[in-house]
């Protein structure tokens, strides 16, 4: 059975992108070790830096945030503009499980493409953390579409 023969009520959400990504620890915190602030700044979210400080183990916090945000860019495909780490704030849900909020170009570019979610997972090891994302196409308007000025 293929997608065409499933009924338009199945047909409605549809994978748009898979990506996964892996970081290694030791990167992380090279680079944290090396540009401090700065790095943090560039490749996070006021709120991502705040829950990343509060996290018994910062560097491996940050390496999660980190690999997300690449998962989410290789799920979404975005061409044509420059990848800004800011436009993608990893959030964590009431029960602590990871999600995503999009922003800025990320946001207009799935809003074009009929993504509607994102579903992502995290796991983390000793030196490397892992992450998946899986957007979703919706044939309803997406959470964060832009909102139109009158």
């Amino acid at each position: 059975m293929c997608s065409s023969d499933l009924q338009p009520e199945y047909t409605a959400l549809m994978i748009y992108g898979i990506g996964v990504d892996i970081v290694n620890l030791k990167r992380i915190a090279s680079a944290y070790s090396r540009f401090g602030k700065k790095f943090l700044h560039r490749i996070t979210h006021p709120g991502e830096i705040r829950h990343a400080d509060e996290h018994p183990v910062f560097i491996q916090e940050l390496a999660v945030i980190f690999s997300m945000k690449e998962a989410v860019y290789k799920a979404l495909r975005p061409v044509g503009f420059p990848i800004r780490f800011t436009d993608v704030e990893v959030i964590h849900l009431p029960g602590g499980a990871p999600s995503v909020r999009l922003h800025g170009r990320l946001a207009v570019h799935a809003s074009q493409a009929n993504v509607g979610e994102i579903h992502v997972s995290m796991t983390h090891e000793r030196d490397q953390a892992v992450t998946v994302a899986i957007a979703m196409k919706n044939g309803s308007a997406a959470p964060w579409e832009p909102k139109k000025e009158d």
